[in-house]
């Protein structure tokens, strides 16, 4: 009578239950411990990691803000000192335009002067001259034919004076 491989094949499964009894005793609550608290352990990782994204999101919108702010600023201020700039340049070519103007006045007004006592200094000069020709008619009783030589001799220092004048 040959039973064949059952015994065996009971053998090991009555081992198995057992062990599988034994280890639900012992071991089976430390497992499904271990297990919970490693899920409890991973959950509570991925919790953070949420929330660090979360924060670092955050973060990245207030610097996105800050930046755009800093950025309008950045042109506000480009283009008030460009304004000041041009404003500043206008001012300065008005007064240039001015003293300009304030010079050419002055230098005008001088030449005038100048030329005034010009014509002054050549009226005395040809007065003298006027008085020095009719002191010498008058004092030397000269005959018409000198009177027109000396008229004719002193004409031309007269022309001189005008001409250095």
């Amino acid at each position: 009578m040959d039973i064949g491989p059952w015994p065996w094949i009971a053998t090991h499964a009555l081992g198995f239950i057992c062990l599988v009894l034994l280890m639900r005793k012992a071991a089976w609550r430390p497992i499904l411990n271990f297990l919970d608290e490693r899920r409890a352990s991973i959950e509570k990782q991925f919790h953070e990691v949420e929330a660090l994204k979360q924060e670092a999101e955050k973060t990245r919108k207030d610097y996105q803000e800050q930046m755009r702010h800093a950025q309008a600023e950045a042109r506000e201020l480009v283009v008030k000192a460009r304004a000041d700039a041009e404003r500043l340049a206008e001012s300065l070519r008005t007064e240039n335009q001015a003293a300009l103007d304030k010079s050419r006045r002055e230098a005008s007004a001088q030449i005038a002067q100048e030329a005034e006592l010009a014509r002054l200094e050549l009226r005395r000069y040809a007065a003298e001259l006027a008085v020095t020709v009719a002191e010498k008619f008058l004092s030397e009783g000269l005959s018409p034919e000198q009177k027109r030589q000396l008229t004719e001799k002193t004409l031309p220092e007269v022309e001189q004076a005008a001409s250095r004048n």
